[in-house]
This record gives C-alpha cells, sequence and structure tokens, in this order.
C-alpha cells in the first residue's frame, strides 16, 4: 500500500431513522434503526436479561466491577521516566512533580491531572501527558478501580476495560468515544503521506501497533499509520461487542496514488463504528458507513477494496484495481 495520508477530524453524528418508515416493527418489538444513545446495540434477549438485571445484562466482569467498587482501591503503578522528563523540561517544581508522580504511582490519575492542572503548565508542551493522565482517569472511573492502566496501558487493560461496553445500551457511542480518545492520547501519526513499516502486507495482530513492538516516544506515545489504528480499533471494538468487522482500503482513481485504510465494525444489530486513523465515528447502521468512509478517506475521487484481514484488503486494493466498490 503506498504511503498514508492523514484525514481531518471526522465529524461524530448519529442519524436519527424515519420512525414511521414502511416495515417498521410492531409496538414493543425490537428494532435495530432506533438507534438514541437511549437504545442501541441490544438483542431481545440481551433486553430481557438487562430488565432483570436493572438494566445491564450480568457478566462476571461486571461482578468484578462491582466488587472492586466496594473494596479499597490499592493499585500500583510505575511512573514512565518520559513524565518525569517531560515535567522537567517545562519547570514544574520538584514538590509539584513529586505530588504528581505519587499520585501516578498510587493509580489516582483524576489526582495526578488535577495535580498536573495546578502547575499551570498543562497545556501546550504538557497537553498529551495531560490528556493521558486524563483518559487513564476515566478508565479507573468507569471501572470503579477494577481496571487501573498503566503508562501507557497495556493490551489486557485496554481489552478489560472495552469489555465493560458490550451489553451496554450506549455501546457504540461509549466504545467509539474511548477508542477515540486513547488513540489521540497514546497514538500519533508519523504525518501526512508516510507510513510505518509493519512488514508483509500490513500489520495482523495488535501487539505490531503496541509496545513493545512499537517504542514509545519522549511524550509517551507511539507512531503508528492508519493500518496500526484500523487493527488496534479491530481489537478493541471486537471487545465491545463489534465483532463483525471489515478493513477498507481506499486508492485515488490514479494508479500510484496516495492510499489510506480504515475500519468498519459492527455489532450483531448492525450498529457500525468507522475507525479512521485516532477518530472513530458512530456512525447508524453498516449501510450508512459509507459517507463516514469517504470523509476520512480525505479524497475526492476514491475506490474502496473491502477485507477481512489488513493484508486482504491491501492486496484487493493494489491487483483488483478495475473491482470497484464506489463510483467518482
Amino acid at each position: 500500500m503506498g504511503p498514508i495520508g492523514r484525514p481531518d477530524r471526522v465529524s461524530r453524528t448519529t442519524p436519527t431513522p424515519d420512525a414511521g418508515a414502511a416495515g417498521a416493527p410492531a409496538p414493543g418489538a425490537f428494532n435495530p434503526k432506533e438507534l438514541s444513545v437511549d437504545r442501541i446495540a441490544a438483542s431481545p434477549a440481551q433486553q430481557t436479561q438487562r430488565a432483570a438485571s436493572g438494566g445491564m445484562a450480568v457478566s462476571a466482569l461486571q461482578a468484578k466491577l462491582a466488587d472492586a467498587q466496594a473494596a479499597p482501591r490499592q493499585a500500583s503503578v510505575s511512573v514512565p521516566p518520559y513524565v518525569g522528563s517531560q515535567l522537567d523540561k517545562n519547570g514544574v517544581p520538584a514538590d509539584q512533580k513529586k505530588e504528581i508522580a505519587d499520585a501516578i504511582k498510587r493509580g489516582d490519575y483524576a489526582e495526578a491531572s488535577s495535580a498536573l492542572d495546578r502547575t499551570g503548565k498543562a497545556g501546550n508542551e504538557l497537553y498529551d501527558l495531560k490528556r493521558q493522565l486524563d483518559f487513564n482517569a476515566k478508565v479507573v472511573e468507569d471501572t470503579g478501580g477494577a481496571v487501573t492502566p498503566g503508562l501507557p496501558p497495556k493490551k489486557a487493560e485496554l481489552q478489560e476495560y472495552f469489555a465493560t461496553f458490550e451489553g451496554d445500551k450506549q455501546a457504540a457511542t461509549k466504545a467509539a468515544d474511548a477508542f477515540e480518545r486513547y488513540g489521540k492520547a497514546f497514538h500519533k501519526h508519523p504525518g501526512r503521506d508516510k507510513e510505518v513499516d509493519y512488514g508483509g502486507e500490513g500489520p495482523t495482530s495488535p501487539d505490531q501497533a503496541l509496545p513493545p513492538a512499537r517504542k514509545v516516544g519522549a511524550d509517551g506515545k507511539v507512531v503508528n499509520d492508519c493500518e496500526g489504528f484500523a487493527v488496534l480499533g479491530k481489537d478493541l471494538l471486537g471487545k465491545a461487542g463489534f465483532e463483525d468487522a471489515e478493513f477498507v482500503a481506499v486508492r485515488p482513481e490514479e494508479e500510484g496514488g496516495i492510499g489510506h485504510l480504515q475500519l468498519v465494525a459492527s455489532d450483531e444489530n448492525g450498529c457500525t463504528i468507522v475507525v479512521s486513523n485516532d477518530n472513530a465515528e458512530f456512525v447508524g447502521l453498516r449501510e450508512d458507513a459509507e459517507s463516514a468512509l469517504r470523509r476520512g478517506a480525505d479524497r475526492d475521487v476514491l475506490v474502496g477494496y473491502r477485507g477481512k484481514t489488513i493484508p486482504e484488503a491491501n492486496t484487493n486494493a493494489r491487483d483488483q484495481v478495475e473491482d470497484r466498490i464506489w463510483k467518482p
């Protein structure tokens, strides 16, 4: 695949389907087209199970979360060297530096973020660190301390966090938002029209887009292009219940033009998220994904090629130029 483009920020919109459309289910029947944040990603069986359990499906993980909320947090987190280096570089006094580090060690990322704010230096060079602390604080909050991630979070910690969204009535919006916040906090693109060499026709495992395969930089981020973001999205969104996933490689009609790769991931009801680099958008149903793919590709004339793996999508994009999914 050619050098990878970096699309602009994808807008986040939630379509409102026509409630009076022909063929609508009878009153009270499950309708996957009801895509408001109050009711998505739930099958009839899941709705019944939720009703019996106060609105959310019961799982071993949710039981773990309940136990964690009832128990005092006793996290122990290592402070990576880049944190101290960034604080020193920006002239944070030793006492405030210690306050931030001590909060991180306790796994109290919310306090660490507040302490960073009190330095008056949370913007500019420390903005990325602020986003990292805030993302981890949200993980701790959402899981009641059952998941206290490191800096950067490990794959297993992320998988456990995203698994908490499965069965939630707001799974699509929560999972898309979490992936976008994670991607912007701990990853960065190498730059427009640049690419990362994952070997072969592209990465086949999320491990190829995470440390130690990818080096953590001085800003606490790893460099990934669209393929790295897509393979991470497939893994993490899959844990949230969006397991029906395919990769879409897009190229201009001109042979040898700049390419891009995105992910389309749906749950069992067709609720769909599109990932384009560090942007993630809940688009509605799967048939609503094309407009998001076009925005994410940032190209005027597109040809798209699909595959269940990145190598398959890239191979189709290279070898099947005339087999077009989209027409200009």
